[in-house]
């Protein structure tokens, strides 16, 4: 079965005007190829909640964004169990036909503009053999609105 599951979408033209926000708030680069805003949930939601707060009308518990860059990669992981009523939501802001994710032993890939659900606590990871960054906004809430 598939790990992610698609709940919505935002028009494209959206998803790729927010992707290189991520510019705003600074990355922590891994020497993989991977970069993410990780410690900086507050700033993150500073930068992407006026365009996406109606989707995402309760509190942040957690927000993040996750670029994996060309010929970069995110290696295979799980991620401490969600809080009761939480939920885990990707918003996929650009990727590419050669961007791939490994979700519970199965390789997928997320459309532009995106938005699906996810179980952090099974083995996921990414790879990006594209010509473009792949940019997911991550934020866990208690609420989405389609």
């Amino acid at each position: 079965s598939r790990m992610y599951k698609r709940v919505g979408a935002m028009p494209i033209d959206l998803a790729h005007a927010l992707a290189g926000r991520y510019s705003l708030i600074g990355l922590d680069e891994s020497p993989n190829g991977y970069g993410s805003t990780s410690d900086r949930a507050e700033k993150v939601r500073e930068v992407y909640y006026p365009d996406v707060g109606k989707l995402f009308p309760k509190a942040w518990r957690y927000a993040m964004v996750a670029v994996v860059f060309v010929n970069g990669n995110i290696p295979p992981h799980k991620d401490a169990p969600l809080p009761a009523g939480v939920q885990r939501y990707h918003l996929v802001l650009r990727t590419n036909p050669q961007c791939w994710s490994l979700h519970g032993g199965a390789w997928e890939q997320l459309e532009e503009g995106g938005i699906y659900t996810m179980d952090c606590t099974k083995t996921h990871a990414a790879i990006n053999w594209g010509a473009d960054p792949r940019v997911h906004l991550v934020i866990d809430t208690t609420e989405f609105k389609v």
